[in-house]
């Protein structure tokens, strides 16, 4: 059950350089943060209807390691969720910082280090 999702969509989160290898994204666009939102949705659905990570990291030629990093941005609150939507987030709210930065799970804390930023 493929997402039909490809690594180098993910865009704010994960790239592809014109040969197929997987680099860092420094861009902040707030389309490419939505757009990779979409997919570790898509993601974090095939996981809970049974398929694995294993399976993801594969099609995607990613690490098992990289789809749990990733995967941490489905869980951000929907306050945050929507202030990417409406552009208003942090600039300093990158997916360079998300993956170098402890995600709190409290959607209090999330609100909290947002602030901060």
């Amino acid at each position: 059950m493929a997402s039909g999702f490809h690594a180098s969509s993910v865009a704010q989160f994960i790239n592809r350089d014109r040969a197929g290898n997987v680099t860092a994204s420094s861009s902040r666009s707030t389309g490419q943060i939505i757009a990779g939102l979409k997919i570790v949705h898509a993601w974090l659905s095939e996981i809970l209807q049974g398929r694995s990570k294993q399976d993801i990291a594969t099609e995607n030629g990613l690490s098992i390691k990289r789809i749990q990093q990733v995967l941490e941005f489905a869980f951000l609150s929907p306050e945050i969720v929507q202030r990417v939507i409406d552009g208003s987030q942090p600039l300093g709210l990158t997916s360079d910082w998300c993956l170098t930065h402890e995600i709190p799970a409290s959607w209090a804390e999330q609100s909290q280090v947002l602030e901060r930023l």
